[in-house]
């Protein structure tokens, strides 16, 4: 397989604020943190050259993106314990964007920004945020996967405020999950399968591994540092029983494009099962084995599956 690290052009994110959001109020909130002046203010964030979502187009097997009008993120103010999500909205379609919502901030607070828009839950039993990512009803289409699956998260530092402005930075923003793009041939004669539904599952491999299903859902907790953030799988079943993950395609298409979860090491592949409805009805079976990176990009084309009788 080919495996490029999806690099984006995102140079400057800007989000502009303009009233209040769910603050630090809430009767679960850490008793012993202050408010320590934070109040709705006008912010501008500023990131650093990395990467981001928006658009994605695949060209000479990389990615590469910009942002569209009314994309929305989530901005959670991780040094603000207690219910906090700031729903932010695009309003340029370019590779540098404003966003405009409410931020709850004060001088050195943590901002926690992520693509699509999650809601945060406050978990009291470690003072920490987290939030969930759903990888069910993706359509095999790289507009559908840009909109709708290509998760990132970015952390931005508040560095000055006013009465009722504020500005930060952010380091790069970073992908969670892995993007693979697939094709498939009949093993028998090496004909392309144009694929109308496309399943994957986890072939069982040893010690984590688990068969004829996939995880349909992960668990993101927010940190300050984004090296250690990641995209956890929930237990096999956890949305709708154990079962694999499937692809519909309408039309049906030669090339399918999914986001998976990160998996394994140059020294621990993980085996994937894939079961293919073909445009004409027939159905075909195969494996292969991977480690998926972390913001990946894998053009894994040409697999060879066995048709069933």
């Amino acid at each position: 397989m080919n495996r490029k690290t999806i690099f984006f052009s995102l140079l400057a994110l800007m989000l502009n604020v303009s009233a209040g959001c769910s603050g630090s109020d809430d009767d679960d909130a850490k008793p012993t943190v202050d408010d320590n002046g934070r109040r709705p203010r006008m912010l501008t964030v500023t990131e650093e050259a990395g990467e981001t979502r928006a658009t994605l187009t695949s060209e000479n097997n990389e990615l590469t993106a910009k942002w569209n009008v009314e994309d929305e993120v989530t901005c959670c103010n991780i040094s603000l314990f207690g219910k906090n999500n700031c729903p932010l909205t695009a309003v340029n379609s370019a590779e540098v964007s404003q966003f405009n919502g409410t931020v709850t901030c004060t001088t050195n607070d943590k901002l926690a920004i992520v693509y699509p828009a999650r809601e945060f839950k406050f978990l009291n039993s470690d003072y920490s945020f987290s939030y969930t990512i759903d990888l069910s009803g993706q359509d095999g289409t790289l507009e559908t996967l840009a909109k709708d699956f290509h998760y990132v998260y970015g952390v931005a530092t508040v560095e000055s405020v006013t009465g009722t402005t504020a500005n930060a930075t952010m380091a790069k923003m970073k992908s969670l999950l892995t993007v693979c793009k697939f094709s498939f041939v009949n093993k028998a004669d090496s004909s392309p399968i144009t694929v109308s539904s496309l399943d994957i599952c986890y072939s069982y491999d040893g010690v984590g591994g688990s068969t004829d299903s996939y995880p349909q859902s992960a668990t993101v907790t927010a940190n300050e540092n984004p090296d250690n953030v990641h995209a956890i799988e929930a237990p096999s079943g956890a949305l709708g029983g154990a079962s694999p993950l499937t692809v519909r395609l309408t039309p049906p298409a030669d090339a399918v494009y999914v986001a998976l979860l990160p998996v394994g090491s140059s020294a621990s592949k993980r085996t994937f099962r894939f079961t293919v409805t073909a445009s004409d009805g027939n159905t075909y079976t195969g494996k292969a084995s991977a480690w998926l990176n972390e913001g990946g990009y894998v053009e894994a084309t040409g697999l060879k599956l066995t048709k069933t009788e």
